[in-house]
């Protein structure tokens, strides 16, 4: 049991140290020191201990992760609106929404029929978690 919480710990810690890594505002250029990256995860690791005791409990990482999580969301969510919103008058009609579904299906409709194939949508899956990975 300890052997797995461990390991649950320093899992999720990964996952910290390269979410954290990952929002940098502009990444890192040249080569970088062993005291940076050390550093950097000191930084990380502060940011995680809640309640300042110098160490990371599961539920503080726990914590983290979900509120890294809310906020990819909310700018997922953000993205999302202001794409819809074609007219910038900060709602999203039905019409807009409408819009917005038509330009997909069509985007994913190769080769324009106007039916969905199971192969047409695994190709856009495919091309959205390359996008997603780039």
């Amino acid at each position: 049991m300890k052997t797995m919480l461990t390991t649950a710990l320093l899992s999720s810690a990964l996952v910290l140290i390269s979410a954290a890594h990952a929002q940098r505002p502009e990444p890192i250029e040249g080569p970088i020191t062993k005291e940076e990256v050390l550093a950097n995860a000191e930084e990380r690791f502060d940011a995680v201990d809640a309640n300042g005791d110098g160490f990371l409990t599961l539920e503080e990482l726990e914590a983290a992760v979900e509120e890294r999580r809310r906020q990819r969301r909310r700018r997922g969510g953000e993205r999302m609106f202001d794409h819809q919103d074609s007219n910038d008058d900060g709602f999203v009609s039905l019409e807009e929404m409408l819009a917005h579904a038509e330009e997909r299906f069509d985007r994913v409709d190769t080769d324009g029929d106007g039916v969905l194939t199971e192969e047409e949508r695994e190709a856009a899956r495919e091309a959205f978690r390359g996008h997603r990975r780039g």
